[in-house]
């Protein structure tokens, strides 16, 4: 069962990574605390559920909160908090992320996100009547199937267990409002707004200023986050 949970934890690994982010703010390892908070501002533009917010990061984005004094300081945190971080090696929740590290994504990325921002389901298949022994369980939440039969290529018993299962990510329909024309606005399509990347290092990328998920939330290249603070995405300084 452990096996076919970590085989399920793989692919959800894979479809966190292989999602494509509208937002990724990059550079943030110059400055931490400024890219947790720009990664707040973006989710609240595009409306994301506030509730069971996530920052999953990799080892060395870890390390990097670990050892940022703007974040673990007693001053900014407060003493118990402060004591905590440093004793157990652990973040908590910041700016409204409750921050847990994943070994097995990209050691220098991070992901925020809403809960509901993906969705993993699983089944456990019908037991065959030809099976001599079989049984449905769970294990860490995970529905699954248990059969023994006779492996006769073999010439012994043999034990499997399996489930159906399935990923994806949540994407959604957006409203915005239209200020010279008065009226709402509803997007053509749906986009994937409820997370965003962070890298330590590399460059921002947010939406161009002409499309259409900029025009409904107001997080586009005119307004990209820098280390250092906001500039537009066409400054020389910028690249």
């Amino acid at each position: 069962m452990k096996a076919v949970s970590r085989g399920l934890q793989r692919r959800a690994v894979k479809t966190l990574t292989g999602q494509e982010y509208a937002v990724t703010i990059g550079n943030a390892g110059q400055n931490l605390r400024g890219a947790l908070i720009e990664a707040r501002r973006v989710l609240n533009a595009f409306h994301a559920p506030k509730e069971g917010r996530y920052l999953l990061v990799g080892s060395d984005f870890e390390l990097a909160l670990l050892n940022d004094e703007k974040l673990n300081l007693a001053q900014n945190v407060g003493d118990s908090e402060a004591e905590s971080a440093l004793r157990t090696a652990t973040l908590g929740e910041r700016f409204g992320f409750r921050i847990v590290v994943d070994q097995t994504i990209p050691s220098e990325a991070a992901y925020a996100f809403a809960s509901s921002g993906f969705i993993f389901l699983s089944g456990a298949p019908s037991v065959p009547q030809s099976v001599p022994y079989g049984a449905t369980t769970s294990f860490e939440g995970i529905a699954l199937r248990w059969i023994r039969d006779y492996d006769s290529l073999y010439l012994q018993d043999r034990s499997v267990v399996n489930t159906y299962n399935g990923f994806r990510s949540v994407t959604d329909i957006l409203v915005g409002w239209d200020e010279a024309n008065e009226k709402e606005v509803i997007s053509s399509q749906e986009h994937f707004v409820r997370g965003i990347e962070l890298q330590l290092d590399g460059a921002s990328n947010y939406p161009a200023a002409a499309s259409e998920l900029a025009k409904i939330t107001g997080v586009s290249d005119a307004k990209v986050w820098t280390p250092g603070g906001y500039k537009p995405e066409t400054d020389p300084a910028n690249a």
